[in-house]
């Protein structure tokens, strides 16, 4: 309590005012899953200890306590979380990295009609799955060896890497 007197020439008035101190919200700032994410995705980040946040990646601010970035490039976020009291508080810096996605390389294959044709990876890429999708079939494997060939074929095919991250192909 502080106590204040006023006086104006020729007459004082006392008064006291009461300052009351809020103490500053504790702001946390988690990811889940936490680590590194595949290239262009998006991860999880979430905000607690205060009432109302604000995300600042350095380059876009963002609000709520839980957001949804894609991650295009390694990134690193701080969340200023405001209480009911008005107080503010910052968390962070929490920088998320990412995982290149594969960049297969493939064996071109030219074959005649009635042939059979192997499509295969390149020697020099590393990968660990890939799905082929093809007249509604889903199969798995390094290579595919399609028998009797006498049309030209469209797959869809997916790539990935050890660290989950996929490549459609």
């Amino acid at each position: 309590t502080y106590k204040v007197t006023g006086f104006n020439g020729t007459c004082s008035g006392k008064d006291s005012i009461k300052l009351t101190v809020h103490g500053l919200p504790t702001v946390t700032i988690a990811q889940t899953p936490l680590g590194k994410v595949c290239e262009g995705t998006s991860t999880e980040l979430s905000a607690s200890g205060a009432t109302s946040y604000i995300w600042n990646d350095g380059t876009s601010e963002r609000t709520g306590n839980v957001i949804n970035p894609i991650i295009s490039k390694e990134t690193t976020f701080t969340v200023t979380g405001t209480d009911a009291n008005g107080c503010r508080n910052t968390a962070g810096p929490l920088t998320i990295g990412i995982n290149d996605r594969p960049k297969p390389k493939w064996d071109n294959v030219v074959v005649c009609k009635g042939d059979n044709a192997t499509i295969k990876l390149d020697k020099g890429t590393v990968i660990s799955k890939i799905n082929w999708a093809f007249d509604g079939l889903t199969t798995s494997g390094n290579s595919r060896t399609f028998e009797n060939v006498t049309e030209e074929k469209t797959f869809n095919i997916k790539v990935y890497n050890s660290d989950g991250c996929e490549m459609d192909t």
